[in-house]
Protein backbone atom coordinates (compact mmCIF):
# COMPACT_ATOMS: atom_id res chain seq x y z
CA UNK A 1 0.00 0.00 0.00
CA UNK A 2 1.30 3.47 -0.89
CA UNK A 3 2.28 5.73 2.00
CA UNK A 4 -0.44 8.23 1.05
CA UNK A 5 -3.05 5.45 1.05
CA UNK A 6 -1.77 4.24 4.44
CA UNK A 7 -2.08 7.75 5.88
CA UNK A 8 -5.61 8.08 4.49
CA UNK A 9 -6.62 4.71 5.96
CA UNK A 10 -5.10 5.60 9.33
CA UNK A 11 -6.96 8.93 9.41
CA UNK A 12 -10.21 7.24 8.37
CA UNK A 13 -9.83 4.69 11.16
CA UNK A 14 -8.96 7.36 13.74
CA UNK A 15 -12.08 9.29 12.76
CA UNK A 16 -14.17 6.12 13.08
CA UNK A 17 -12.69 5.23 16.47
CA UNK A 18 -13.19 8.75 17.82
CA UNK A 19 -16.79 8.66 16.63
CA UNK A 20 -17.42 5.36 18.40
CA UNK A 21 -15.95 6.59 21.69
CA UNK A 22 -17.97 9.82 21.43
CA UNK A 23 -21.20 7.93 20.70
CA UNK A 24 -20.64 5.52 23.61
CA UNK A 25 -19.20 7.54 26.51
CA UNK A 26 -18.62 4.51 28.75
CA UNK A 27 -16.81 2.49 26.09
CA UNK A 28 -13.65 0.78 27.31
CA UNK A 29 -11.77 -1.71 25.16
CA UNK A 30 -8.70 -3.82 25.64
CA UNK A 31 -6.37 -3.95 22.65
CA UNK A 32 -7.56 -7.39 21.51
CA UNK A 33 -11.21 -6.30 21.69
CA UNK A 34 -10.40 -3.17 19.70
CA UNK A 35 -8.53 -5.20 17.08
CA UNK A 36 -11.52 -7.48 16.57
CA UNK A 37 -14.07 -4.66 16.59
CA UNK A 38 -12.24 -2.62 13.97
CA UNK A 39 -11.05 -5.69 12.04
CA UNK A 40 -7.42 -4.62 11.83
CA UNK A 41 -4.19 -6.46 12.51
CA UNK A 42 -2.50 -6.19 15.89
CA UNK A 43 0.31 -3.87 14.73
CA UNK A 44 -2.06 -1.39 13.07
CA UNK A 45 -4.39 -1.51 16.06
CA UNK A 46 -1.47 -0.63 18.31
CA UNK A 47 -0.53 2.30 16.05
CA UNK A 48 -4.08 3.62 16.14
CA UNK A 49 -4.40 3.31 19.91
CA UNK A 50 -0.95 4.81 20.49
CA UNK A 51 -1.83 7.79 18.27
CA UNK A 52 -5.05 8.40 20.17
CA UNK A 53 -3.29 8.12 23.54
CA UNK A 54 -0.54 10.46 22.34
CA UNK A 55 -3.15 13.00 21.24
CA UNK A 56 -4.82 12.58 24.66
CA UNK A 57 -8.16 11.56 23.19
CA UNK A 58 -7.80 8.15 24.82
CA UNK A 59 -5.90 6.90 27.81
CA UNK A 60 -5.06 3.42 29.00
CA UNK A 61 -6.48 2.45 32.36
CA UNK A 62 -4.64 0.31 34.88
CA UNK A 63 -6.71 -2.71 33.76
CA UNK A 64 -5.48 -2.32 30.16
CA UNK A 65 -8.68 -0.82 28.80
CA UNK A 66 -8.59 2.18 26.51
CA UNK A 67 -11.16 4.82 27.41
CA UNK A 68 -11.80 8.46 26.57
CA UNK A 69 -9.27 10.52 28.47
CA UNK A 70 -11.92 12.91 29.77
CA UNK A 71 -13.71 10.03 31.52
CA UNK A 72 -10.76 8.14 33.00
CA UNK A 73 -9.73 9.24 36.48
CA UNK A 74 -7.98 5.90 37.07
CA UNK A 75 -5.81 5.88 33.95
CA UNK A 76 -2.21 4.72 34.09
CA UNK A 77 -1.14 8.28 33.30
CA UNK A 78 -3.06 9.72 36.22
CA UNK A 79 -2.06 7.18 38.87
CA UNK A 80 -0.16 8.92 41.58
CA UNK A 81 -1.48 12.30 40.51
CA UNK A 82 -3.23 14.43 43.10
CA UNK A 83 -6.98 13.99 43.11
CA UNK A 84 -9.21 16.60 44.66
CA UNK A 85 -11.74 15.27 47.11
CA UNK A 86 -15.18 16.80 46.85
Amino acid sequence: MKPSAQMALKQEMINRICGEFLEMPGLGLKREQARRLWQVDDEFCGELLDSLVESRFLCRRADGRYVRAATAPDSVASRGARRDVI
